[in-house]
């Protein structure tokens, strides 16, 4: 499939599914299959979900008054490629919060071990205290030693 084919079969043009492609952020490599250069039916289901759903109903109307495919089938075939399309976001998604979470764990991990290299730190250049024991401040000096005599 061509993106002339789902052009025709969204009722829109070309240049407005690249620019949807473009402002959703979506790679067209992405959804062509590496030997056709064809787009893939779920590459077909990402660009059908970038289309409202008023959209695609008017897809549907437009292709009833059409005389080569009746409406009803088109615009089933649409709603079910927008629905494959928002299966496989959601699917990528769900992996990509997955990837998120175990870096927030691992991230966790480091705090705490850094945390706990800062304590031991702050352990060693302590001279003066014992574990237990308050240290004791310094003897006070005069300000002014002839004050004394």
């Amino acid at each position: 499939m061509t993106i002339t084919d789902i052009a025709k079969e969204l009722n829109t043009s070309t240049m407005t599914i690249y620019r949807r492609l473009k402002k959703a952020g979506v790679n067209l490599a992405d959804l062509r299959d590496e030997k056709s250069r064809e787009i893939t039916p779920a590459g077909a289901s990402v660009i059908a979900s970038l289309f409202s759903s008023d959209e695609v109903a008017q897809a549907g109307e437009g292709a009833a008054q059409g005389p080569s495919v009746g409406g009803v089938e088109l615009s089933a075939a649409v709603l079910q490629a927008r629905l494959d399309g928002a299966e496989a976001l959601i699917e990528h998604l769900t992996d990509e919060r997955d990837q998120l979470r175990e870096q927030v764990k691992q991230l966790t991990a480091a705090l705490l071990a850094e945390q706990a290299d800062r304590v031991q730190e702050r352990q060693l250049l302590t001279v003066g205290s014992t574990e237990g024991t308050e240290a004791q401040p310094p003897a006070r000096r005069l300000r002014w030693p002839w004050s004394r005599r």
